[in-house]
């Protein structure tokens, strides 16, 4: 995933809340209407928008009452699995070390 030089900067302008956490900052992508059509190893009715949307706010809301500030990034169509954003990052002023972990 790459990000705009002005999200990056938003990120960085950002201070921390305060919180006991480790993680100060975290990516996440609201779900587009195709993210029903994504890898999936589950097994039973297939999962439908309404519920994904509601799991992902809960998730969010979760992430925000550990103190961590969030950058919302939009929909991505013509990915349904774009909204896991979960390329860890370790970001310093001198540089940043990112991760690609998940599916292939």
């Amino acid at each position: 995933m790459r990000l705009k030089m002005t999200e990056m900067a938003a990120v960085r302008k950002q201070p921390p809340k305060q919180g006991g956490t480790m993680i100060h900052h975290a990516l996440v992508r609201k779900p587009g209407p195709d993210a029903v059509d994504g890898l999936t190893s589950q097994s039973g009715p297939l999962l439908q928008f309404g519920e994904l949307r509601r799991q992902h706010d809960l998730y969010c809301r979760q992430l925000d009452r550990l103190g961590i500030r969030l950058l919302s990034l939009d929909p991505l169509p013509g990915y349904p699995d774009a909204y896991f954003v979960e390329h860890t990052a370790i970001v310093t002023p001198e540089m940043a070390i990112i991760t690609h972990p998940g599916a292939h």
